[in-house]
Protein backbone atom coordinates (compact mmCIF):
# COMPACT_ATOMS: atom_id res chain seq x y z
CA UNK A 1 0.00 0.00 0.00
CA UNK A 2 1.47 3.45 -0.34
CA UNK A 3 0.43 7.09 -1.91
CA UNK A 4 0.72 8.88 -4.55
CA UNK A 5 3.04 11.88 -5.17
CA UNK A 6 3.40 13.55 -8.26
CA UNK A 7 4.25 10.65 -10.58
CA UNK A 8 5.51 8.60 -8.01
CA UNK A 9 4.03 5.93 -5.35
CA UNK A 10 5.72 5.99 -1.83
CA UNK A 11 5.19 3.18 0.12
CA UNK A 12 3.59 4.70 3.19
CA UNK A 13 6.57 3.93 5.60
CA UNK A 14 8.99 6.30 3.09
CA UNK A 15 6.64 8.74 2.90
CA UNK A 16 6.08 9.51 6.55
CA UNK A 17 10.23 9.41 6.72
CA UNK A 18 9.73 12.34 3.95
CA UNK A 19 6.95 14.34 6.10
CA UNK A 20 9.11 13.95 9.12
CA UNK A 21 11.45 16.20 8.36
CA UNK A 22 9.82 19.69 7.97
CA UNK A 23 8.91 20.65 11.29
CA UNK A 24 11.92 21.95 12.69
CA UNK A 25 12.52 23.61 9.42
CA UNK A 26 8.88 25.49 9.75
CA UNK A 27 9.81 26.70 12.83
CA UNK A 28 12.95 28.09 12.09
CA UNK A 29 11.80 30.06 8.87
CA UNK A 30 8.51 31.20 10.92
CA UNK A 31 10.96 32.85 14.00
CA UNK A 32 12.78 34.29 11.49
CA UNK A 33 9.89 36.54 9.92
CA UNK A 34 7.84 37.27 13.55
CA UNK A 35 10.24 36.31 16.15
CA UNK A 36 9.65 33.78 19.08
CA UNK A 37 11.36 31.03 20.30
CA UNK A 38 12.34 28.23 17.63
CA UNK A 39 11.29 25.25 20.21
CA UNK A 40 8.01 27.04 21.40
CA UNK A 41 7.12 27.15 17.91
CA UNK A 42 8.17 23.82 16.68
CA UNK A 43 6.11 22.48 19.41
CA UNK A 44 3.23 24.50 18.43
CA UNK A 45 3.40 23.55 14.73
CA UNK A 46 3.39 20.04 16.12
CA UNK A 47 0.59 19.76 17.89
CA UNK A 48 -1.48 21.36 15.14
CA UNK A 49 -0.09 18.80 12.76
CA UNK A 50 -0.86 15.95 15.34
CA UNK A 51 -4.18 16.66 15.06
CA UNK A 52 -4.82 15.34 11.50
CA UNK A 53 -1.63 12.88 11.02
CA UNK A 54 -3.22 11.24 8.25
CA UNK A 55 -2.96 14.15 6.08
CA UNK A 56 -0.81 13.39 3.20
CA UNK A 57 0.95 16.84 3.33
CA UNK A 58 1.20 17.03 6.90
CA UNK A 59 4.42 17.77 7.61
CA UNK A 60 5.22 15.68 11.21
CA UNK A 61 4.33 12.33 11.47
CA UNK A 62 5.12 10.78 14.76
CA UNK A 63 7.52 7.40 13.85
CA UNK A 64 9.76 5.13 15.62
CA UNK A 65 13.37 5.95 14.50
CA UNK A 66 13.84 2.45 13.88
CA UNK A 67 11.07 2.33 10.99
CA UNK A 68 12.94 5.41 9.96
CA UNK A 69 16.53 3.58 9.70
CA UNK A 70 14.95 0.49 8.07
CA UNK A 71 12.80 2.45 5.55
CA UNK A 72 16.49 4.54 4.58
CA UNK A 73 18.26 0.92 4.42
CA UNK A 74 16.14 -0.85 2.34
CA UNK A 75 14.41 1.57 0.46
CA UNK A 76 14.63 4.96 0.19
CA UNK A 77 13.96 8.12 2.83
CA UNK A 78 13.38 12.20 1.74
CA UNK A 79 15.31 14.55 4.16
CA UNK A 80 14.07 18.28 4.05
CA UNK A 81 17.40 19.67 5.02
CA UNK A 82 16.94 23.56 3.61
CA UNK A 83 17.99 24.67 7.10
CA UNK A 84 21.85 24.25 5.80
CA UNK A 85 23.94 27.13 4.28
CA UNK A 86 25.01 28.17 0.50
CA UNK A 87 26.78 30.68 -0.26
CA UNK A 88 28.60 31.86 -3.04
CA UNK A 89 32.37 32.57 -3.86
CA UNK A 90 33.01 34.25 -7.43
CA UNK A 91 35.60 36.14 -9.80
CA UNK A 92 38.82 36.07 -10.83
CA UNK A 93 40.69 35.54 -7.76
CA UNK A 94 37.75 32.70 -6.73
CA UNK A 95 40.65 29.68 -7.10
CA UNK A 96 42.95 31.88 -4.57
CA UNK A 97 40.37 32.75 -2.46
CA UNK A 98 38.76 29.60 -2.02
CA UNK A 99 42.64 27.87 -1.63
CA UNK A 100 43.18 30.48 0.88
CA UNK A 101 39.61 29.99 3.21
CA UNK A 102 39.86 26.29 2.66
CA UNK A 103 42.32 23.22 3.94
CA UNK A 104 41.78 21.22 0.95
CA UNK A 105 43.30 21.75 -2.35
CA UNK A 106 40.80 22.99 -4.72
CA UNK A 107 43.34 23.49 -7.68
CA UNK A 108 42.88 19.61 -8.52
CA UNK A 109 38.89 19.96 -8.78
CA UNK A 110 37.54 20.10 -12.37
CA UNK A 111 33.84 21.39 -13.22
CA UNK A 112 31.26 19.93 -11.53
CA UNK A 113 33.22 17.83 -9.28
CA UNK A 114 32.69 18.51 -5.34
CA UNK A 115 35.39 18.75 -2.60
CA UNK A 116 34.96 17.63 1.17
CA UNK A 117 36.88 20.68 3.05
CA UNK A 118 37.08 22.83 6.11
CA UNK A 119 37.33 26.09 6.91
CA UNK A 120 40.69 26.54 9.05
CA UNK A 121 42.34 29.62 11.06
CA UNK A 122 45.57 30.60 10.19
CA UNK A 123 46.72 29.08 13.99
CA UNK A 124 45.19 26.12 12.53
CA UNK A 125 42.50 25.61 14.50
CA UNK A 126 39.47 24.60 12.79
CA UNK A 127 36.05 26.78 12.27
CA UNK A 128 33.58 24.80 10.24
CA UNK A 129 33.44 22.08 7.61
CA UNK A 130 31.61 22.06 4.30
CA UNK A 131 31.57 20.87 0.42
CA UNK A 132 32.90 23.03 -2.28
CA UNK A 133 31.32 22.49 -5.25
CA UNK A 134 32.99 23.88 -8.33
CA UNK A 135 31.02 25.55 -11.03
CA UNK A 136 33.49 26.67 -13.28
CA UNK A 137 36.97 28.67 -13.04
CA UNK A 138 35.85 31.48 -11.29
CA UNK A 139 32.54 30.52 -9.77
CA UNK A 140 32.28 28.17 -6.77
CA UNK A 141 29.95 26.83 -4.68
CA UNK A 142 29.89 26.24 -1.11
CA UNK A 143 27.63 24.43 1.42
CA UNK A 144 27.89 25.14 5.29
CA UNK A 145 26.84 23.80 8.36
CA UNK A 146 23.30 24.70 9.76
CA UNK A 147 24.15 26.10 12.89
CA UNK A 148 27.06 28.05 11.93
CA UNK A 149 25.77 29.86 9.02
CA UNK A 150 26.65 33.22 10.29
CA UNK A 151 30.01 32.75 11.72
CA UNK A 152 31.05 30.85 8.96
CA UNK A 153 29.80 33.54 5.86
CA UNK A 154 31.25 36.29 8.40
CA UNK A 155 34.64 34.31 8.72
CA UNK A 156 34.52 33.60 4.55
CA UNK A 157 33.61 37.31 3.93
CA UNK A 158 36.68 38.64 6.20
CA UNK A 159 38.95 36.48 4.16
CA UNK A 160 37.88 36.71 0.89
CA UNK A 161 38.00 40.59 1.26
CA UNK A 162 41.41 40.57 0.46
CA UNK A 163 40.91 38.77 -3.12
CA UNK A 164 39.09 40.09 -6.32
CA UNK A 165 35.65 38.20 -5.32
CA UNK A 166 32.69 38.28 -4.21
CA UNK A 167 30.59 36.56 -1.81
CA UNK A 168 27.09 35.93 -2.22
CA UNK A 169 24.75 34.61 0.35
CA UNK A 170 22.55 32.37 -1.09
CA UNK A 171 20.54 30.34 2.31
CA UNK A 172 17.20 31.98 1.46
CA UNK A 173 16.72 31.23 -2.05
CA UNK A 174 17.71 27.81 -1.68
CA UNK A 175 16.08 24.51 -0.60
CA UNK A 176 17.99 21.19 0.05
CA UNK A 177 16.34 17.57 -0.27
CA UNK A 178 19.05 14.80 0.79
CA UNK A 179 17.31 11.55 -1.03
CA UNK A 180 18.95 8.82 0.57
CA UNK A 181 18.79 4.84 0.20
CA UNK A 182 19.48 2.05 -1.83
CA UNK A 183 16.58 3.00 -4.43
CA UNK A 184 17.39 6.78 -4.10
CA UNK A 185 18.70 7.37 -8.00
CA UNK A 186 15.98 4.98 -9.07
CA UNK A 187 12.89 7.30 -7.40
CA UNK A 188 14.80 10.60 -8.29
CA UNK A 189 15.36 9.44 -12.18
CA UNK A 190 12.10 8.23 -12.78
CA UNK A 191 11.30 12.46 -12.07
CA UNK A 192 14.12 13.77 -14.19
CA UNK A 193 15.29 13.36 -17.69
CA UNK A 194 18.98 14.06 -16.53
CA UNK A 195 20.98 10.83 -16.94
CA UNK A 196 21.25 10.63 -13.35
CA UNK A 197 23.94 7.52 -13.77
CA UNK A 198 26.59 9.96 -15.38
CA UNK A 199 27.09 11.85 -12.11
CA UNK A 200 30.19 10.35 -10.12
CA UNK A 201 30.52 10.05 -6.54
CA UNK A 202 31.27 14.01 -5.29
CA UNK A 203 30.18 15.01 -8.23
CA UNK A 204 27.57 17.39 -9.97
CA UNK A 205 24.89 18.30 -12.79
CA UNK A 206 22.13 20.38 -13.59
CA UNK A 207 18.75 18.40 -13.63
CA UNK A 208 15.31 19.62 -13.95
CA UNK A 209 13.39 17.26 -11.21
CA UNK A 210 9.87 17.00 -10.90
CA UNK A 211 9.68 20.52 -12.84
CA UNK A 212 11.96 22.56 -10.83
CA UNK A 213 15.34 23.32 -12.41
CA UNK A 214 18.10 21.98 -9.82
CA UNK A 215 21.16 20.38 -9.25
CA UNK A 216 21.54 16.54 -8.74
CA UNK A 217 25.20 15.93 -6.77
CA UNK A 218 26.09 12.30 -5.02
CA UNK A 219 27.61 13.33 -2.09
CA UNK A 220 26.15 10.76 0.40
CA UNK A 221 28.35 8.61 3.06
Amino acid sequence: EGRDIGSVVFPDAILKVYLTASARVRAERRVAEVGGDVDEMEALISERDHKDSTRVDSPLLTMPDAVIVSAVRTAVGVFDVSHMGEMEIAGKGALEAVQHITSNDASKLQVGQIQYSGLTTPEGTFVDDLLVYMRGPEDYFLCINAGNIAKDLAWIRGQAAAFSVTVTDRCAETALLAVQGPKAAEIVQSLTGAKLGLIKYYHFGEATVAGIRCVASRTGY
